[in-house]
């Protein structure tokens, strides 16, 4: 196995051993200063962080990403004019299904612009097509920097800044869930109003396609998600916090099965999670590099 093999298991572990509390984080300061009016957007926003469990998770972050580094040389977040994150790892090599891709994305921001109201049907397409593109790269540290930039920009307050990196993320990672998020409160804290309820909306869509995709009431029945990150997004943006996770291998495809508990009553459920897409990807990884 290879370096790049063991930076994509790092990288997993970041996101299970962290459990996105720098995105929990964000929203619990927002939370705080906008009094869940304006970000009532959902109902995670009403979170408490501990301060250690806070200093444990920038703590292992810090300590692998060292050991492992990035898949870019540059590890400073990109606050440059907003360009696609994929552009800048070097995992990235062109696939044919990369410009049908494009081309959805080109159509879904002149709509927008427009102000034309998007559907579950308009994004379904580019659903199907992300995960057989090469901006599908459910572990490149260059879309992990820029999303923890942009959170970090949401934390201390920087709602241009913060809108500039979700639309660097967006450029290619349409179908990021923290990526709309964000951009649908910085926007409307910079008071553009209809860009964030056209994110708002778009969020809403693709949390509704991954509800529409089963009931995770077992693997049968898995939720389908682009990613393991994509999961825990889902489960806290529907007011739940991740307490436990086993990935689970079975009929040839792959699971998350996650127990959560409902950050408002403390309720638990268990709950699965069809990752198949990625540990394909990984599996990919593992063996151009041998």
């Amino acid at each position: 196995m290879t370096a790049s093999f063991w930076h994509c298991i790092f990288l997993e572990l970041i996101a299970r051993l962290t459990g996105k509390t720098g995105f929990l984080n964000a929203m619990n300061l927002l939370y705080k200063r906008f009094n869940s009016s304006r970000c009532a957007l959902l109902a995670c926003t009403n979170v408490a962080l501990t301060q250690a469990k806070r200093k444990l998770s920038v703590g292992l972050c810090l300590l692998i990403w060292t050991l492992v580094g990035c898949t870019s040389t540059d590890h400073t977040p990109n606050t440059a004019v907003p360009t696609s994150s994929a552009q800048t790892s070097t995992l990235h090599v062109s696939r044919p299904q990369d410009a049908p891709y494009q081309a959805l994305l080109a159509q879904y921001q002149r709509s927008l612009r427009v102000g034309a109201v998007l559907t579950a049907a308009d994004l379904l397409p580019a659903w199907q097509l992300y995960p057989k593109t090469s901006f599908y790269q459910p572990h490149s540290g260059r879309l992990y920097v820029d999303i923890q930039a942009m959170q970090t920009a949401m934390v201390k307050q920087q709602p241009e800044l913060c809108l500039r990196l979700a639309e660097i993320v967006l450029g290619s990672h349409w179908l990021e869930l923290e990526a709309h998020f964000a951009a649908a409160v910085c926007a409307d804290e910079l008071g553009q109003a209809r860009k964030a309820a056209q994110h708002r909306s778009i969020l809403n869509l693709l949390l509704s396609q991954i509800t529409q995709s089963g009931d995770g009431k077992s693997a049968a029945t898995a939720y389908l998600v682009l990613s393991s990150a994509q999961a825990r997004s889902y489960v806290q943006l529907n007011g739940f916090d991740v307490i436990e996770q086993a990935l689970l291998h079975q009929d040839q495809r792959f699971y998350d099965r996650l127990r959560i508990k409902s950050m408002e009553t403390g309720r638990e459920l268990e709950v699965y999670f069809d990752v198949t897409w990625q540990m394909q990807w990984v599996a990919e990884r593992q063996d151009d590099a041998s």
